[in-house]
């Protein structure tokens, strides 16, 4: 059956949000945390390490499309958060959208065993035939052919603002196309130079004036980067170890 989402501490089941993302070498990353040391602070969820399977189709399509200047792209993976996990370990299935540059996410809560089981086998979640997040998500697996997985693993810290931003900075960004159970110990192939940072900002609309004058003066600029896109494109199709400049 469907997992009770409310029993997942703070757990939203649908997004709608503008992101911004940012690379940086680690004392760009120490100098930002530094200057605004008095204006975030970690958050509920901490510092942790996040676990994503991406599913797709045997041509990529999904991967593929995070690269070109499509206004509409999906993406659908399994995540789950932590080390050590079991099937019985709290999962998400999402289904994440990008129109013409806002996100959307919707994301149903299974244990990770059924979610395996769900996506590989296409086994029923009994009792959710009246969740419209199920209902997408299962309308877009029924109809697309998905036969490739990609593993992508990474460490986060997680920061709120006082002005109400969300910052997420990944560190150790690693990816693994074989062996791709998330029961099993979390290495692979990196994707950035050692010492590399993303940096995600979660914003309503626009960056405050502010954090934009520091962000220049510490040349912290915008630009795009998906995480899967750019492993599909660097490692599984053009074969680096790893990237020191995007």
């Amino acid at each position: 059956m469907i997992a009770n989402a409310t029993a997942v501490k703070n757990v939203p089941l649908i997004f709608k949000r503008h992101e911004q993302k940012y690379v940086m070498d680690q004392a760009t990353y120490k100098r930002l945390l530094a200057a605004l040391q008095d204006q975030i602070e970690i958050d509920d969820y901490g510092k942790q390490t996040i676990s994503s399977l991406y599913y797709d189709t045997d041509s990529y399509t999904f991967a593929r499309r995070q690269l070109d200047d499509s206004r509409y792209r999906e993406k659908l993976r399994l995540r789950v958060y932590g080390n050590d996990i079991h099937d019985q370990q709290t999962a998400f299935v999402e289904l994440k959208k990008k129109v013409t540059g806002v996100t959307y996410k919707r994301r149903i809560v299974l244990p990770y065993g059924q979610a395996c089981d769900y996506l590989g086998k296409r086994a029923p979640v009994v009792g959710a035939t009246d969740d419209m997040n199920y209902r997408e998500i299962d309308y877009f697996t029924q109809n697309q052919p998905l036969t490739r997985r990609t593993a992508v693993i990474y460490e986060r810290s997680a920061y709120a603002s006082t002005n109400g931003l969300r910052l997420t900075f990944d560190e150790n960004i690693r990816w693994r196309t074989e062996d791709v159970d998330l029961r099993n110990e979390a290495v692979g192939t990196p994707l950035l130079a050692p010492g590399m940072v993303v940096m995600e900002i979660k914003i309503p609309q626009a960056l405050p004036f502010d954090w934009s004058e520091l962000f220049a003066k510490l040349h912290i600029y915008p630009q795009p980067f998906s995480k899967y896109g750019l492993i599909y494109k660097y490692g599984i199709l053009g074969g680096q170890q790893c990237l020191s400049v995007i």
